[in-house]
């Protein structure tokens, strides 16, 4: 167990190679897991609290966080270069982000959710990302992410003026549910080589599949509510 309040660090590190905590705790414009470069590391609990970063590391190569969790005004795994990570529940709250990361190449996330004016799942240059529940709620942005070969997710949600899976390039994506409600937008990507959707729902002056030059998009199923302006766009 490690904790720290008002003003603090936890695990504040330049190199380590083997790191096994059970909870590791800081509250008040803190900071949980700061490292400059470490190969392994298995968290079972981080916890940072009011203008706080987990899990905020240089060069991990293999880091298994069970529970993340920042909450105002705060970022939760935000790395530059994470080679595999594996966190089973990811939660921001408040004007925080998800998963904010930098050339990841695997990423599997349980649960990863996000409130308020916040961000799940925005990286840059992804591999193999997947994830079973993404939520962003109030103002934010699922799955905003750049250059990524496959992406699997079971259910993303974007609620209140949000955007559901805002991708620049990626070659396949599958996804089982999405829903975007109320001046929101489903599935607005950019090159995209294989799309597989089951549910698309946009309520709301809002836009469904907006993409740009997509070569296969089976789409079951498509349900469009008032004011939605686009429904599928093929082209630059």
């Amino acid at each position: 167990m490690v904790v720290s309040y008002s003003i603090s660090t936890s695990n504040h590190n330049s190199s380590i190679r083997l790191r096994m905590l059970s909870i590791v705790v800081s509250y008040s414009i803190s900071t949980s897991n700061h490292n400059g470069d470490k190969e392994k590391g298995k968290l079972h609990l981080v916890v940072s609290y009011s203008i706080s970063t987990s899990n905020h590391n240089k060069h991990p190569v293999t880091g298994v966080p069970l529970q993340v969790v920042s909450y105002s005004i705060s970022t939760s795994n935000h790395n530059k270069h994470p080679v595999t990570g594996v966190p089973l529940q990811v939660v921001s709250y408040s004007i925080s982000t998800s998963n904010h990361n930098i050339s990841s190449r695997t990423t599997r996330c349980a649960n990863v959710v996000s409130y308020s004016i916040s961000t799940s799942n925005h990286n840059k240059n992804t591999r193999n990302h997947v994830s079973r529940n993404v939520v962003s709620y109030s103002i934010s942005t699922s799955n905003h992410n750049h250059v990524i070969i496959q992406f699997d997710t079971t259910s993303v949600v974007s609620y209140s003026i949000s955007t559901s899976n805002h991708n620049v390039r990626n070659e396949y994506l599958q996804d089982v549910n999405v829903v975007s409600y109320s001046i929101s937008t489903s599935n607005h990507n950019r090159s995209k080589l294989k799309t597989s959707t089951t549910l698309v729902v946009s309520y709301s002056i809002s836009t469904s599949n907006h993409n740009g030059q997509p070569l296969n998009v089976p789409i079951p199923s498509l349900y469009l509510i008032p004011f939605l302006h686009q429904t599928t766009t093929y082209g630059a």
